[in-house]
Protein backbone atom coordinates (compact mmCIF):
# COMPACT_ATOMS: atom_id res chain seq x y z
CA UNK A 1 0.00 0.00 0.00
CA UNK A 2 1.53 3.33 -1.04
CA UNK A 3 1.35 6.59 0.84
CA UNK A 4 -0.36 9.28 -1.32
CA UNK A 5 0.67 12.25 0.80
CA UNK A 6 2.91 14.93 -0.67
CA UNK A 7 6.38 15.13 0.76
CA UNK A 8 6.66 17.81 3.44
CA UNK A 9 8.31 21.02 2.33
CA UNK A 10 10.77 22.68 4.61
CA UNK A 11 9.89 26.14 5.93
CA UNK A 12 11.93 27.99 3.27
CA UNK A 13 10.37 26.00 0.41
CA UNK A 14 6.88 26.51 1.84
CA UNK A 15 7.43 30.26 2.11
CA UNK A 16 8.72 30.40 -1.47
CA UNK A 17 5.69 28.46 -2.67
CA UNK A 18 3.30 30.80 -0.84
CA UNK A 19 5.05 33.86 -2.26
CA UNK A 20 4.79 32.43 -5.79
CA UNK A 21 1.05 31.80 -5.35
CA UNK A 22 0.53 35.32 -4.01
CA UNK A 23 2.52 36.83 -6.88
CA UNK A 24 0.50 34.85 -9.41
CA UNK A 25 -2.77 36.03 -7.83
CA UNK A 26 -1.52 39.62 -7.78
CA UNK A 27 -0.50 39.47 -11.44
CA UNK A 28 -3.93 38.11 -12.40
CA UNK A 29 -5.72 40.81 -10.40
CA UNK A 30 -3.67 43.58 -11.96
CA UNK A 31 -4.97 42.53 -15.39
CA UNK A 32 -8.53 43.46 -14.37
CA UNK A 33 -9.94 46.75 -15.57
CA UNK A 34 -11.59 49.15 -13.12
CA UNK A 35 -15.09 48.17 -14.36
CA UNK A 36 -14.20 44.51 -13.74
CA UNK A 37 -13.04 45.37 -10.21
CA UNK A 38 -16.25 47.28 -9.58
CA UNK A 39 -18.31 44.34 -10.85
CA UNK A 40 -16.39 42.04 -8.50
CA UNK A 41 -17.03 44.43 -5.61
CA UNK A 42 -20.74 44.62 -6.50
CA UNK A 43 -20.87 40.83 -6.26
CA UNK A 44 -19.44 40.93 -2.75
CA UNK A 45 -21.75 43.76 -1.68
CA UNK A 46 -24.74 41.83 -2.99
CA UNK A 47 -23.77 38.80 -0.88
CA UNK A 48 -23.67 41.05 2.18
CA UNK A 49 -27.03 42.58 1.24
CA UNK A 50 -28.64 39.12 0.95
CA UNK A 51 -27.23 38.22 4.36
CA UNK A 52 -28.43 41.43 5.99
CA UNK A 53 -31.87 41.13 4.40
CA UNK A 54 -32.03 37.78 6.16
CA UNK A 55 -32.27 35.54 3.11
CA UNK A 56 -28.80 34.07 3.38
CA UNK A 57 -26.93 32.88 6.42
CA UNK A 58 -23.65 34.41 7.48
CA UNK A 59 -21.02 31.93 6.26
CA UNK A 60 -18.91 32.41 9.38
CA UNK A 61 -21.54 32.28 12.13
CA UNK A 62 -23.87 29.98 10.15
CA UNK A 63 -26.77 32.13 11.40
CA UNK A 64 -29.23 34.45 9.72
CA UNK A 65 -28.41 37.92 10.95
CA UNK A 66 -30.85 40.60 9.77
CA UNK A 67 -29.71 44.21 9.69
CA UNK A 68 -31.85 46.31 7.37
CA UNK A 69 -29.72 49.42 7.82
CA UNK A 70 -26.65 47.55 6.56
CA UNK A 71 -28.66 45.93 3.76
CA UNK A 72 -29.95 49.29 2.61
CA UNK A 73 -26.45 50.76 2.62
CA UNK A 74 -25.13 47.86 0.54
CA UNK A 75 -28.00 48.14 -1.99
CA UNK A 76 -27.65 51.93 -2.26
CA UNK A 77 -23.90 51.57 -2.79
CA UNK A 78 -24.47 48.97 -5.51
CA UNK A 79 -26.83 51.43 -7.24
CA UNK A 80 -24.22 54.20 -7.12
CA UNK A 81 -21.52 51.91 -8.49
CA UNK A 82 -23.87 50.67 -11.22
CA UNK A 83 -24.50 54.23 -12.39
CA UNK A 84 -20.76 54.83 -12.69
CA UNK A 85 -19.93 51.64 -14.53
CA UNK A 86 -23.05 50.70 -16.53
CA UNK A 87 -21.83 52.18 -19.84
CA UNK A 88 -18.47 50.47 -19.51
CA UNK A 89 -19.78 46.92 -19.17
CA UNK A 90 -20.93 44.45 -21.81
CA UNK A 91 -24.72 44.64 -22.27
CA UNK A 92 -25.34 41.21 -20.77
CA UNK A 93 -23.33 42.03 -17.63
CA UNK A 94 -25.14 45.35 -17.20
CA UNK A 95 -28.52 43.68 -17.55
CA UNK A 96 -27.54 40.93 -15.12
CA UNK A 97 -26.46 43.51 -12.54
CA UNK A 98 -29.66 45.52 -13.05
CA UNK A 99 -31.65 42.34 -12.40
CA UNK A 100 -29.60 41.70 -9.28
CA UNK A 101 -30.34 45.19 -7.93
CA UNK A 102 -34.06 44.84 -8.71
CA UNK A 103 -34.18 41.47 -6.88
CA UNK A 104 -32.36 42.91 -3.89
CA UNK A 105 -34.73 45.88 -3.72
CA UNK A 106 -37.89 43.77 -3.98
CA UNK A 107 -36.67 41.30 -1.37
CA UNK A 108 -35.55 44.11 0.93
CA UNK A 109 -39.05 45.62 0.86
CA UNK A 110 -40.72 42.22 1.40
CA UNK A 111 -38.51 41.20 4.30
CA UNK A 112 -38.69 44.59 5.99
CA UNK A 113 -42.50 44.53 5.72
CA UNK A 114 -42.52 41.14 7.48
CA UNK A 115 -40.60 42.67 10.38
CA UNK A 116 -43.09 45.52 10.87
Amino acid sequence: MSDNTEPKLDEKEEKGREEAILQEAYNAMMKLSVPEWITWFIGHLSQLAWQYIGLMENPVSKKVEKDFEQAELAIDTINILMEKVKNKLPDDTGKELQGLVANLQVNFVKQRAKEN
